[in-house]
């Protein structure tokens, strides 16, 4: 009782069992007492809560409940509070001056929105009812070759992911594709056919939801790369000595005009 710095947007509400209960009724709220009835754990006294903001008083209490019933001469009296994290500081990657530099050899790349700011004066998303980016943040990465790629943002359960490619630079933007086809904890994939060799291009991912009304998981993701940096997709690499010397074998699924392959090595 009276914790601060409790986890959000998720944390884990527990209490001492009492005798005889086999459920509880938990009353959660930002009132004191709490009035809102938010479930019923049955068989456990311990229950993970989410949607939680930062920086606020929350006020809960449980009410033990014996074959179905309210347990008699109990009230909301006992009741818990405790106060939530504030918030972290926003991403480094918060503005488009600041966007994070990506290629398609890195993989895929851990991203959040918690704390982002809304960066004015971007061409939205096409249908423009493509949710609310007012916490998005960037990355950019440079077209090693002409032809087709592929960004790919995969959201945390909860996070509902919307992505935008841009061309030109944080001075004077270009729209050319977005996506949001999917729900929370979906993945979202852009393919654009027309990258060209040497150009720079900009990614903004940003939450559907309007964060200044809805609080939401943590607005975390993966971003990831492909098809525009190697036109082989390399399926298996092998290198294996053989007496004085090392034979290298591989295999590939595809290959996009690709005429041979040339092996590197470091002197040391």
């Amino acid at each position: 009782n009276g914790a601060t710095g409790v986890t959000a947007p998720f944390t884990t509400l527990s209490w001492n069992a009492a005798p005889t209960a086999n459920a509880y009724d938990l009353y959660f709220g930002t009132a004191n007492p709490p009035a809102t009835l938010v479930g019923t754990v049955t068989g456990a006294t311990s229950t993970p809560i989410s949607g939680l903001a930062f920086n606020t008083n929350y006020f809960w209490y449980v009410v033990p409940k014996n074959m179905g019933s309210p347990a008699t001469g109990c009230s909301a009296t006992n009741v818990t509070s405790f106060t939530t994290q504030a918030a972290p500081p926003p991403p480094a990657n918060d503005e488009c001056v600041n966007s994070i530099l990506i290629n398609a050899f890195s993989g895929p790349i851990a991203g959040t929105t918690v704390s982002s700011t809304a960066s004015s004066g971007i061409p939205t998303c096409v249908p423009t009812a493509v949710g609310t980016p007012d916490d998005d943040v960037w990355y950019r990465f440079v077209a090693l070759q002409n032809g087709t790629g592929m960004i790919t943002v995969v959201g945390n359960p909860g996070f509902d992911a919307v992505i935008q490619l841009f061309s030109g630079n944080c001075g004077g933007l270009t729209s050319i594709a977005c996506a949001e086809a999917t729900g929370k904890g979906g993945t979202e994939t852009i393919t654009f056919n027309n990258f060209i060799a040497g150009q720079t291009y900009y990614v903004r991912v940003y939450s559907w939801e309007n964060t200044t009304t809805a609080v939401t998981s943590p607005g975390g993701f993966t971003i990831n790369l492909s098809g525009i940096a190697l036109p082989v997709n390399l399926t298996n690499f092998k290198g294996e000595r053989q007496g004085d010397r090392n034979l290298l074998t591989w295999s590939t699924l595809s290959e996009v005009n690709n005429n041979w392959f040339e092996v590197q090595r470091s002197a040391d």
